[in-house]
């Protein structure tokens, strides 16, 4: 595929929905008229403009961001789903700084091996942050209004909690994939300091401890939940996570909840007599597939992804190029 024109039609795409700047990062071999550093981006932009990550073979290192943008990437897992973009390839960065300035920024579609936070008013969303080396999402500022949804979470670092919180106020973390396999830290941390952290339609692997928050319609798949002065609704938990009441369900055989089979992400599925279908508020499945934001699989962009181009290795002037593109929304 022609690199201009991948990235010119990408430009196309974005700027049609959105009516903003868009910059297109693009570090693959012979990308014509883009950037391909991602900081030199972040750093050309101004509030308000879209930044697209390409997918690559190669990482784009880590960025800090202070200013409010919208970052998008090609989504997660795409080599096993064939149709999901032309260039199966994720656009990976090591670690994101969201700095002091970044109210409002909001993240799509990446990978990341960490996240760190110090601004208030910022969102991930179908993000995969996948490491074993240190936090994923952490923070020591008093910040609020974070969103974390649809997004693919797995560590595994015993240094610190996987998600760490000591101090956010007003936090919701909803239909995220969640676990970690640390034999010291919990996966999911907040401190007595923080208030209103809401867990909505998760799947939850690893210890948990929160103080002040909310959970509804999860489903724990493992480990344990210590919970402060917190309200539980509609969960299904492996052992007795959950206390009793207020519609939880406990020691569920996790074989029947789920179709166990399948891509990274899609065996996370329920399966046709699962439990969890119908178990949540209001009537929802629990788990990431259930309520009115569900997981999205591959974590692809809420923009149209390109999942083939092809046209002529060359013509003439006069005859033009022929090209054929087929794309798909995934909103």
């Amino acid at each position: 595929m022609s690199r201009f024109f991948f990235s010119t039609l990408i430009v196309l795409l974005i700027a049609g929905m959105s009516g903003a700047t868009v910059r297109v990062v693009d570090n693959n071999p012979n990308a014509v008229g883009v950037f391909t550093d991602g900081q030199t981006a972040i750093n050309a932009s101004v509030a308000g403009d879209t930044v697209y990550f390409a997918g690559s073979v190669t990482g784009y290192g880590s960025i800090s961001i202070n200013r409010p943008l919208t970052i998008i990437g090609a989504g997660n897992f795409l080599t096993e789903y064939p149709e999901s973009q032309a260039r199966p390839l994720p656009s990976y960065i090591v670690s994101l700084y969201l700095a002091e300035g970044a109210a409002g920024t909001v993240v799509y579609s990446m990978k990341f091996n960490s996240v760190i936070l110090w601004s208030s008013n910022v969102s991930l969303r179908r993000c995969v942050i996948d490491n074993g080396g240190n936090t994923l999402i952490s923070t020591d500022r008093l910040i609020s209004d974070i969103l974390v949804e649809q997004c693919y979470l797995s560590g595994s670092y015993n240094g610190y909690p996987a998600i760490f919180l000591p101090n956010t106020q007003n936090t919701n973390f909803y239909n995220n994939y969640m676990v970690s396999t640390s034999t010291t830290q919990p996966l999911f941390w907040t401190g007595t300091s923080a208030s209103n952290i809401d867990l909505v339609n998760n799947v939850i692997s690893g210890n948990v401890e929160l103080n002040n928050g909310y959970m509804a319609n999860n489903i724990m798949i493992s480990g344990t939940l210590t919970a402060n002065n917190c309200r539980t609704f509609n969960n299904i938990g492996s052992g007795v996570q959950f206390s009793a009441s207020n519609n939880n369900q406990q020691n569920i055989d996790m074989s029947s909840v789920f179709i166990g089979t399948g891509t990274t992400d899609g065996r996370w599925q329920l399966s046709e007599s699962s439990p969890a279908r119908a178990a949540g508020i209001g009537g929802v499945d629990c788990g990431i597939f259930g309520n009115t934001n569900p997981y999205i699989l591959a974590c692809l962009p809420p923009i149209p992804t390109i999942t083939s181009f092809t046209s002529q290795a060359a013509t003439t002037a006069p005859a033009g190029l022929p090209i054929t593109i087929r794309a798909r929304g995934h909103y």
